[in-house]
């Protein structure tokens, strides 16, 4: 992140088949966002600091795409 100031991740996610799970945290391990199964969606996620990305991808077809501003 820039100069430590709040930012903003974007996400959007495009499911044709399989399953797709994304978890994003805090660098103290606090879970901001949650999503197992999702289906085609997008969502904007608040940050600050360091945070971690996980995706766990299950026969998933499709695509992710992640920015941050």
């Amino acid at each position: 992140n820039r100069n430590g100031e709040a930012e903003t991740l974007y996400g959007e996610v495009v499911t044709e088949s399989g399953g797709l799970s994304i978890t994003v945290t805090d660098g103290e391990g606090n879970t901001l966002f949650s999503r197992e199964n999702m289906e085609s969606d997008s969502f904007e996620i608040p940050i600050t600091g360091k945070t971690g990305v996980r995706i766990t991808a299950d026969g998933h077809k499709g695509g992710i795409s992640l920015h941050w501003d």
